[in-house]
């Protein structure tokens, strides 16, 4: 990124930065000034847009408690991912016993999360469209979830995702991304929404409340598995 001279600096050129990538744990966005006048290295961090809470707890744990993220703040706000990450060595679940709100929930690690409880989970987006992300792993949702706004589902190959309660899209549009499988297996309300599979399957065995002639749209059908009830 090479920043522009400020009015203030009007001779201050060529300034870079190398961005090192996210760390999932901190929600910090390292960054290295690579040139700048006078020249020299200055590591900096700088916090990005969407703050991003880590799960830290090994055995089964409260998503309300602060003690279980890395942040020492659960994730409750349309402005907060979700991240769970490598800290299991075997599958476990997370309770959510009252409701939160969350931009993104991303999944990476090879055993599974469950995210169980009596409470249920929004996404819900400050900014463009929420989100869950399946990067390895088979995962699932046994508590609520309610689309806030267009919500994108992006599971990696070899993954899946499965929403095991009602899934409320509340007149929104969740499009399925990537080569992995959802699966809907209980109450799927629509309020009029819609899901547009671009990629991957997306497979069902429970019910529908709403139109179903007017949910599906799949993008490129002859490269895409529906879904079906």
């Amino acid at each position: 990124v090479e920043a522009a001279p400020s009015p203030a600096r009007p001779n201050t050129y060529g300034t870079i930065l190398r961005l090192d990538g996210v760390d999932m744990a901190s929600g910090l966005l390292p960054a290295t000034v690579v040139s700048a006048p006078g020249g020299g290295l200055l590591p900096i961090s700088v916090a990005p847009v969407t703050q991003v809470a880590g799960w830290t707890t090994y055995p089964i744990g409260s998503w309300a408690s602060t003690t279980n993220w890395h942040s020492q703040e659960f994730p409750d706000g349309a402005d907060v991912a979700a991240l769970f990450g490598g800290t299991i060595t075997r599958s476990r679940s997370v309770s959510v016993d009252e409701p939160v709100t969350v931009k993104e929930v991303s999944f990476n690690n090879s055993h599974s999360y469950a995210i169980i409880g009596r409470g249920s989970v929004t996404l819900e987006s400050d900014s463009g469209n929420a989100a869950v992300r399946v990067f390895q792993g088979d995962h699932q949702f046994q508590a609520n979830v309610a689309l806030g706004n267009d919500t994108n589902v992006t599971i990696g190959n070899g993954s899946s995702l499965a929403f095991n309660n009602t899934l409320d899209l509340g007149g929104n549009t969740l499009t399925k991304l990537g080569g992995g499988e959802l699966a809907i297996r209980n109450t799927l309300v629509t309020s009029g929404g819609t899901i547009d599979i671009q990629g991957g399957t997306v497979s069902g065995n429970g019910t529908v409340g709403g139109d179903l002639l007017s949910l599906i749209h799949i993008s490129e059908p002859t490269r895409r598995t529906p879904i079906s009830y």
